[in-house]
């Protein structure tokens, strides 16, 4: 390890949350306050690799993942998401990500146990954009899109994403495509997923993220049932379960409101508590299946 590389990290260890994932004032330590002793003055490439990677690392072990949701017999995804994941996970957004729904919310930056921490951009609604240092789920510091800062994240997001992009794909006589399983997977070696059935149609994937949060910062899942200010100031609580409602999540007693339009006050009983043939929502309109197969 290069000597520059670790006072760099011998630094940034001593440094709390916020210092730790802005780039361009580490950038500034490295050109002004390093001693290189002898180490020839690294290119801009390389303290972004090095910076990049004692990010990744600040979030202890996690392994790079590619999935996205869709609903059963369709071909498009509510979401998809590239990038860490808690290792120990299939799911948990941990770390530097990629998210995006098919309703045109984007989020590039930093996850921690699903939610978003660190600085991030995000394309929250139309002609909306949040981006700067999220703490939990909430935007404590917002910051331009212009931001150095901001525009090194993007940076990073467009990187992961080619790289994923090149290694899902292989070169079969000058035609990039996909590459296929190379057994077919026998019927029990298909994980079983949980479902929503309300009338024979299909509610979301049972832990599925949403995207919306409550307002601790908490993400909700499909299949949570929540508790939502439905008259906001008068504290006046409705309780149903999340799934999905037509192209949107939404609440059973609220579906015709986007989930993330209401003021969610918390999770009342959460989606990892259900099993199969269990009963939800109101007068118990949703069943809960066990699904094999794939997203």
């Amino acid at each position: 390890m290069a000597k520059w590389v670790e006072a760099l990290y011998k630094f940034l260890d001593t440094q709390d949350m916020e210092l730790v994932f802005d780039i361009s004032h580490i950038k500034t330590i490295v050109a002004h306050t390093l001693v290189y002793q002898g180490d020839s003055v690294p290119s801009e490439g390389e303290i972004n690799k090095v910076i990049w990677e004692y990010q990744d690392r600040y979030f202890g072990d996690t392994t790079i993942a590619e999935y996205s949701s869709s609903h059963v017999g369709e071909d498009r995804g509510t979401y998809t998401y590239v990038g860490s994941v808690l290792a120990a996970s299939d799911r948990v957004r941990h770390g530097f990500g990629v998210y995006r729904q098919n309703d045109g919310l984007r989020y590039e930056g930093y996850f921690k146990n699903g939610v978003y921490h660190g600085y991030g951009y995000g394309e929250m609604r139309p002609n909306s954009i949040e981006c700067g240092l999220w703490e939990e789920g909430r935007l404590v510091k917002r910051l331009h899109p212009k931001h150095v800062v901001i525009q090194e994240i993007r940076s990073k997001a467009e990187k992961l994403l080619q790289e994923r992009k090149k290694a899902n794909s292989v070169s079969n006589n000058g035609r990039a495509v996909r590459p296929s399983t190379a057994f077919p997977v026998r019927p029990s070696e298909v994980p079983v997923k949980l479902v929503l059935i309300r009338d024979r149609q299909f509610g979301g994937f049972v832990g599925e993220p949403t995207g919306a949060f409550t307002a601790n910062g908490k993400e909700v899942c499909v299949g949570d049932t929540i508790a939502v200010d439905a008259n906001p100031g008068r504290h006046s609580a409705f309780e149903g379960v999340v799934a999905v409602f037509g192209d949107h999540y939404g609440v059973m007693g609220l579906a015709d409101s986007p989930l993330g339009s209401l003021p969610i006050m918390s999770i009342v009983r959460p989606w990892e508590e259900l099993k199969a043939k269990d009963l939800v929502g109101v007068s118990s309109a949703f069943v809960v299946k066990a699904w094999r197969g794939s997203n």
